[in-house]
């Protein structure tokens, strides 16, 4: 129970009202950080602590953002337009390629890299899809994928 004294000064018409009144309840006020890399660019482009890139995670990126463009073209994010843009320029072109190169500072051998594991792995895919269980098709490439 409050003391009685106290309650007193709660009154509108204590001066010392001021210090007895309600708390005020503020929203939240987020700060814009648009001069920073998003969030999204920090999961999709990873690299080790020697800086070195991780190939396997960027290449499943990649596959991600193919497989979200048959299903929603048109809500990729700034990150997901760079990626494919930069990997497969000549299959997809969402961005500009300087502003690409920009966004995932990936050097020339790392996008080749990155490339050729995402070629053979569409290629499997076909080959799943084809019904032969798997693993690279002679004679089939990136561009009898539909996309």
């Amino acid at each position: 129970m409050q003391n009685t004294e106290v309650a007193k000064a709660a009154k509108a018409g204590n001066p010392s009202y001021e210090s007895f009144r309600p708390n005020q309840i503020h929203g939240v006020q987020y700060r814009e950080m648009e001069d920073r890399p998003g969030l999204g660019q920090a999961q999709r482009i990873r690299r080790y602590p020697n800086g070195q890139l991780d190939f396997m995670h960027v290449a499943d990126q990649v596959l991600d953002v193919i497989k979200k463009m048959n299903y929603n073209p048109d809500d990729l994010t700034p990150i997901e337009a760079a990626l494919v843009t930069v990997v497969l320029p000549l299959k997809f072109r969402k961005m500009e390629p300087q502003q690409a190169e920009l966004l995932t500072q990936m050097s020339t051998s790392e996008k080749e890299a990155v490339a050729a594991l995402v070629e053979g792995k569409l290629a499997e895919i076909l080959n799943w899809s084809a019904g032969n269980g798997g693993g690279s098709v002679p004679g089939r490439t990136l561009t009898d994928v539909g996309g």
